[in-house]
């Protein structure tokens, strides 16, 4: 799914001809950038991008600070905040700050784990028992590349997404795997 954000403080514009950024979660991190894969920022820059692309966009400073340093005092949080900011921008993304308040991914972008879990439910919620309905969990399922957000499965902003689609995943297999090949037999042709 692709997503654009608003960046200006009257939610009249989206910015445009900004990179196109596709965000792999599944598995391993990847980056890529208008096609290009890139070089993934380490750390707390690869987390804080994470963290942006699965709020959609839009984190408040101090839900950052809290995410990526937990146990330290807010203002220590703040100033490495700005740092790390600076160090994923570095990837070429357009990351701005509202109001001193909110920090923005202005860039459209799209993210395997929010696309496994939202076309995963979607699919779950709609479909019954048979043949079809293995066949779109089956082509949901293909979009698996790993466990998600493995490097942070400790993390108190990851474990929700981690759950989600690992609930989602098995929900699917449940599907696929369903009762018998022989209950689908009388719909088969011939």
């Amino acid at each position: 799914m692709l997503r654009r954000v608003c960046v200006d403080g009257n939610g009249g514009r989206v910015v445009k001809g900004l990179a196109t950024f596709d965000v792999r979660l599944l598995g391993r991190f990847r980056l890529f950038r208008d096609g290009a894969e890139l070089k993934v920022p380490q750390g707390h820059a690869g987390a804080l991008l994470k963290i942006l692309v699965l709020n959609g966009g839009v984190a408040h400073r101090e839900t950052l600070v809290q995410y990526l340093w937990p146990d330290d005092a807010p203002a220590l949080g703040q100033a490495r905040l700005r740092n790390v900011l600076h160090r994923a921008r570095q990837t070429g993304a357009t990351i701005e700050s509202h109001r001193g308040q909110t920090v923005i991914l202005a860039n459209e972008f799209t993210c395997d784990l929010s696309s496994f879990i939202q076309e995963g439910t979607r699919i779950l919620a709609s479909v019954g028992v048979d043949v079809v309905a293995r066949q779109e969990c089956l082509r949901v399922q293909a979009l698996w590349a790993g466990s998600p957000l493995e490097e942070h499965r400790h993390a108190a902003w990851a474990q929700p997404w981690r759950r989600r689609a690992l609930d989602v995943q098995a929900r699917l297999w449940d599907v696929i795997e369903g009762p018998p090949r022989d209950a689908f037999a009388s719909l088969a042709p011939g």
